[in-house]
């Protein structure tokens, strides 16, 4: 037996009728966009979102190299995936049959036939690949085809789905094993290292975690570092994080905070009750056909109380074009766009009193029904956590 054949099996992927449904979708939007021949570009980048245009197609992703897919309109896609060394691996995960090194799709248009077809583009190109593309096929014509394959992959199918409760599941269990471990004492870094072990021991993908702690009496922090540092933890701390966990790169994302050997200030508790059901009016807002205009608004009890507010919920994860809703949306079509029902939205509000200092964060994914956003996690959203 063969290495690409011994270790598939290994690798989760979706059923073949999934992966039938999204090309489906995609050459009906190549065909109506007069589209011969799509390139699809993924970027290394941190847990692997910026390949997930890729990953879509073809079940395979790598945060260390880039990845093109070319896709034609007629005949099989092809995976090209950097590295020679990732031979081996693309084949045992990708379900596209031809996988290539190198980044050389001029040559695979070329192949096809198509040096002087329409091409698009998905993705943030490398300018070395685009300049090639140009060059060594000077007659085709070159167009952006990002924004309709965003539109296409905002709703997800059952599979997907199954996927992304896996996923969340998994960041609750890092956020449980987190708490677990909190005593004074221990480090951000120990915590940290603890999330990280849990997920992968219960057979998840660690993506990433925000984490900071600061006393709650004097407060120095809104919002959760983007690396655990060597601070020691104390009784009195408040320790605010943000955990992605996923199922083959389907990423649960959950925001929440935990007050070490005491109850919270009165400050804090009345902010956590603005932001508990700032986060719920938004997850009730959230049904097919809504936009994000209407969706800011349930921020405006919190606003009236004298609280300030970031960013409320953005799209995620892995890729789509689901608009921002910010507590302020700005003028324009894309902030128009409605939701739509079984797509999913990360809601996390970050609400503070004094900007980088007293602050919470808090939020799950959830999934867009007519009943409005349905959290994909398991953990409780109402309690304030004491440890």
């Amino acid at each position: 037996m063969n290495p690409i054949d011994y270790y598939r099996p290994y690798y989760p992927r979706f059923s073949n009728a999934e992966y039938q449904r999204r090309y489906r979708l995609v050459r009906e939007q190549m065909a109506a966009h007069g589209i011969d021949c799509l390139v699809v570009t993924g970027s290394p980048g941190m847990n692997a979102e910026l390949m997930a245009d890729v990953h879509w197609l073809s079940n395979w992703n790598h945060t260390a190299a880039p990845g093109f897919v070319v896709f034609p309109y007629h005949g099989d896609p092809s995976l090209y995936f950097g590295l020679v060394t990732y031979r081996s691996n693309a084949g045992q995960r990708s379900v596209i049959e031809d996988v290539r090194p190198g980044t050389s799709v001029a040559r695979r248009i070329h192949e096809l036939g198509l040096g002087s077809g329409t091409i698009g583009i998905v993705g943030s190109f490398p300018h070395e690949v685009l300049a090639e593309l140009k060059e060594d096929a000077p007659q085709a014509r070159v167009v952006s085809a990002g924004e309709w394959f965003g539109e296409i992959r905002r709703v997800r199918s059952a599979e997907e789905i199954e996927w992304l409760r896996k996923g969340a599941r998994f960041a609750d269990i890092g956020l449980e094993a987190m708490i677990k471990a909190i005593r004074p004492g221990v480090t951000e870094r120990q915590l940290y290292a603890a999330t990280m072990h849990a997920v992968f021991d219960a057979g998840g993908q660690f993506c990433f975690q925000w984490l900071g702690s600061t006393p709650m009496a004097t407060p120095l922090m809104a919002y959760p570092t983007q690396a655990p540092s060597d601070r020691v933890i104390e009784k009195g701390d408040i320790i605010i994080t943000e955990i992605a966990a996923s199922y083959e790169w389907y990423a649960g994302q959950i925001n929440r905070y935990v007050a070490v050997g005491q109850e919270p200030p009165e400050e804090y508790r009345r902010l956590h009750q603005h932001t508990v059901h700032l986060v719920k009016d938004v997850c009730a807002s959230l049904k097919p056909g809504a936009v994000a205009a209407e969706v800011a608004r349930a921020a405006e009890p919190l606003l009236k109380a004298g609280y300030h507010l970031e960013v409320m919920a953005i799209g995620r994860p892995t890729g789509g074009s689901t608009p921002p809703v910010l507590p302020v949306t700005p003028p324009g079509e894309f902030f128009q766009r409605p939701f739509l029902q079984d797509e999913t939205v990360m809601v996390l509000p970050l609400t503070y009193k004094e900007p980088d200092r007293l602050g919470l964060f808090l939020g799950d994914l959830v999934l867009v029904t007519p009943e409005g956003g349905k959290s994909l996690h398991g953990y409780p959203l109402e309690e304030f956590r004491v440890v």
